[in-house]
């Protein structure tokens, strides 16, 4: 399923920016002006567009992730006039995975294992992975380390971080 909403910045942005195997997306900035609610919009978007999510919060609870999706997506609705369809819906449930791992150090190799364990228990092999408050030092290393993440898993990984 593919929709488009006009009042969604990341759609105008994703086919810029977006889904390369391998990749990585960074959204930083400081506390409270609306990372997460960015991550959000990007994981509907992808949705939207057939992809499969992994949202991974490391500082939100998981039913609080999936409320923040049920907002954004409600008020894209109503700013764009257009009804939510089952198919949407469907799109929506069958394609997303959001865990929490909150107030705990990740590194790639962490979220790796989470995503292999989902892989392997639910057959759930995501094209975007979104993993949002991750604390760490960003240095060619760690980069290096995300990248070949992306690249073992086949997906995208989006990054959100405070500012530093």
């Amino acid at each position: 399923m593919t929709e488009f909403f006009p009042s969604n910045p990341v759609s105008h942005l994703y086919p810029n920016f977006c889904g390369d195997v391998g990749t990585l997306g960074f959204i930083i900035s400081k506390p409270g002006l609306g990372k997460s609610t960015l991550a959000t919009l990007i994981g509907i978007h992808s949705l939207l567009r057939g992809d499969t999510v992994l949202h991974i919060s490391l500082k939100s609870p998981q039913q609080h992730v999936r409320k923040r999706y049920d907002h954004a997506l409600e008020s894209l609705l109503v700013a764009d006039s257009i009804a939510e369809t089952i198919e949407m819906r469907k799109s929506i449930e069958q394609n997303r995975l959001v865990h929490s791992l909150l107030d705990r150090h990740c590194g790639a190799a962490d979220i790796g294992e989470k995503i292999e364990l989902f892989n392997t228990l639910l057959e759930f092999k995501p094209k975007i992975v979104i993993i949002d408050g991750l604390d760490t030092v960003w240095d060619s290393t760690s980069l290096t380390k995300w990248t070949e993440l992306g690249i073992q898993f086949d997906c995208m990984i989006w990054i959100t971080t405070e500012q530093s």
